[in-house]
């Protein structure tokens, strides 16, 4: 006997493996003497930066930076800023590790500041550090059966198929001017980066990604009045990265995150604080994906031999939709109350969405934080905190019973307008990036035995006369008879395999 199963593959992301670990920040700071004394903390902030990932083995380890930030009020009347970067290490433990890409990022939870006297602070915080393990699940199937007498039944389905998946680091840094419109530096409050993908070409295993980084940064200027000034500069990237099969016919997913950011301010020629030097890490995490019409056997039987077949619920992905979209998010704040005269900054403290498939729409739905540094009418500096909810909708059209989707956002630009009647509008720009997969789950036979030991007993009748109704199935006939689909249709003449009307049938025997 001769029989041959010709297989193929669906493959998949899959997580392997994933852990929140905390991380306590705890400090008890003395000002430098270039300092002044506190008089009231306006603003205490805690940003996690990852810096390195490391696999050796099962283990993953994560070293980063806890930067606080905190903005106070002086008691000759100034602001003032101090900074100071608590480092931290930690890792991760798991068999599935070694085989696996790793991605790490980095949250803070909370964070504490209480002033003990006019020149110390104890601060307490806590940043989650999540491991993230992903790999290529590949499943084979059963696409095609020859010889034994085996028939099958088979299904066509468009499936999206992983090739592979990658992660690389890199560095953006450059020493810039602040303009000649803008005043010195004294101190610098924050900085904040987006990066953002312009175009990608994938040859040979390799792709180019083409964007840029823009860094804006909040400082305190040079002068008497609490002057706060932003500047904004934007540094190109240009990186390679490799992965597996990529492709000119490849669809590439990528993620740029900023993992770390460091921007310190730095004297000109003339000795001001007129240059910044930025340095940016960021890691690049690809996705590598291909379709393609794939042929799967759902249903076999051999007319000469009994066989074994193994029958699994097999999950398809079909990508329906991958955007990159602009969406400016507005949200009316509430002030009432704080006798705000006028704005000094306002910042994105944070997004928190969901997501969910809302008939044809894809819905992102959540609110955005900000932060408000404000002036009252009594000249005094208080901080706030508010938020408000935005919506995203995209009309998709879907081709399966689910859909998968993991939008990545990035702000990318805020601005804001104070009203008379106590109130804020605020305007956020962001950009998602989102690959949208429609899920299916097919019944596919996955391992397929021919017993020859086992042979069939033939019919003994030549011909057997069947009264079928109208909607009855060729193949379930055939299946239940021992004969073929093929014998049938060509000895009725039937124009399908599917029984259009209720009539007598002659099967013959296989």
């Amino acid at each position: 006997m001769d029989f041959c199963a010709e297989t193929n593959e669906v493959s998949k992301r899959k997580t392997a493996c994933r852990e929140a670990l905390e991380q306590p920040i705890e400090c008890d700071i003395t000002l430098p003497e270039y300092l002044p004394d506190i008089q009231r903390v306006l603003k205490c902030s805690l940003t996690a930066h990852i810096s390195s990932v490391q696999k050796t083995g099962d283990r993953v380890t994560a070293d980063g930076t806890g930067r606080l930030s905190v903005l106070y009020m002086s008691d000759t009347g100034k602001l003032q800023c101090l900074e100071q970067g608590v480092p931290f290490s930690r890792f991760f433990e798991n068999r599935a590790v070694e085989e696996c890409e790793c991605c790490v990022r980095a949250k803070t939870e909370y964070v504490n500041c209480r002033a003990v006297s006019g020149r110390r602070l104890d601060i307490h915080g806590s940043i989650s550090i999540t491991f993230s393990c992903y790999s290529c699940e590949r499943k084979k199937i059963i696409c095609a059966c020859r010889g034994g007498g085996v028939e099958t039944k088979c299904e066509k389905n468009e499936v999206c198929n992983m090739l592979g998946c990658s992660e690389k680091g890199f560095t953006v840094s450059e020493i810039y001017e602040i303009g000649d419109a803008k005043p010195s530096i004294s101190q610098i409050v924050r900085s904040y980066a987006s990066a953002v993908i312009e175009d990608t070409k994938a040859v040979s295993g390799k792709i180019l990604i083409k964007g840029e980084l823009t860094v804006k940064t909040l400082y305190i200027a040079e002068t008497n009045d609490n002057e706060l000034q932003t500047t904004e500069h934007t540094m190109p990237i240009n990186q390679i990265v490799e992965v597996e099969k990529a492709d000119d016919e490849s669809i590439n997913i990528i993620k740029l995150v900023i993992s770390d950011l460091a921007v310190s301010a730095k004297s000109d020629a003339a000795g001001a604080l007129r240059l910044l030097d930025a340095g940016a890490e960021i890691r690049a995490y690809t996705e590598t994906y291909k379709s393609e019409e794939m042929s799967m056997v759902t249903d076999a039987y051999s007319v000469n031999y009994e066989i074994e077949s193994k029958l699994t619920p097999t999950e398809i992905r079909r990508l329906d939709d991958s955007f990159t979209d602009t969406h400016l998010c507005r949200g009316r704040l509430d002030l009432s109350g704080t006798d705000t005269e006028r704005i000094l900054d306002m910042s994105v403290a944070g997004i928190e969405y969901n997501t969910s498939r809302v008939k044809d729409e894809l819905l992102i739905s959540g609110a955005i934080k900000v932060n408000l540094l404000t002036v009252s009418k009594e000249n005094e500096i208080s901080f706030f905190e508010r938020q408000f909810d935005f919506e995203y909708r995209r009309r998709e059209e879907f081709s399966g019973e689910r859909t998968e989707f993991s939008p990545f956002i990035t702000v990318t630009g805020s601005d804001y307008i104070l009203n008379s009647g106590d109130t804020l509008d605020a305007r956020v720009e962001i950009t998602i990036s989102a690959a949208v997969f429609s899920v299916s789950t097919v019944n596919v036979i996955t391992d397929i035995t021919v017993d020859s030991e086992r042979p069939k007993k033939p019919s003994e009748a030549a011909l057997t006369v069947y009264f079928a109704d109208k909607g009855e199935k060729v193949w379930d006939i055939a299946r239940h008879y021992n004969t073929t689909a093929d014998k049938i249709i060509s000895e009725n003449n039937l124009e399908g395999m599917l029984v259009t009307e209720k009539c007598r049938l002659l099967i013959p025997r296989a």
